[in-house]
């Protein structure tokens, strides 16, 4: 059953079109150079720069490859009462890309995502289950 989970989960991350190998380094330094002198024009670019290489640089975060999450959490109401069903799901992120697809813990078979271009989801998956606002992968937000 783990190996069908697997392949099912490989078919899907193929599907949605992410390459999960890492960068070169002349590619990591070249995306990195161009970063930097764009935010080096300004100083509010400088600020983000300074912060940016106080956790690690963007050579590591870019060079670093695919990241693993898993996420078990239940969306609340503006009063904090939940407001529909857990959802536990795993998701892989690629910054290269900036691609990332969640994948539901309890059914492999059910994953969307972001593309680095649109949302996916694969199945459809019933909005009755979770919305996956355009972007929400990257964010690791419902």
């Amino acid at each position: 059953m783990r190996a069908l989970s697997a392949f099912v989960a490989l078919a899907f991350l193929a599907g949605c079109g992410l390459d999960l190998a890492r960068p070169t380094e002349r590619d990591v330094q070249a995306r990195v150079t161009d970063a930097a002198d764009r935010l080096g024009a300004t100083e509010a670019g400088q600020r983000v720069l300074s912060a940016i290489d106080a956790h690690g640089g963007l050579a590591a975060w870019y060079g670093g490859g695919p990241l693993r999450f898993r996420y078990a959490y239940t969306r609340l109401d503006s009063l904090g009462d939940p407001a529909g069903p857990p959802i536990d799901t795993r998701q892989l992120v690629d910054p290269w890309a900036s691609r990332a697809v969640h994948t539901l813990a309890s059914d492999s078979t059910v994953s969307f995502g972001w593309t680095g271009t649109e949302a996916a989801r694969h199945p459809e998956v019933p909005a009755s289950v979770f919305d996956v606002p355009e972007g929400a992968a990257v964010l690791g937000a419902m």
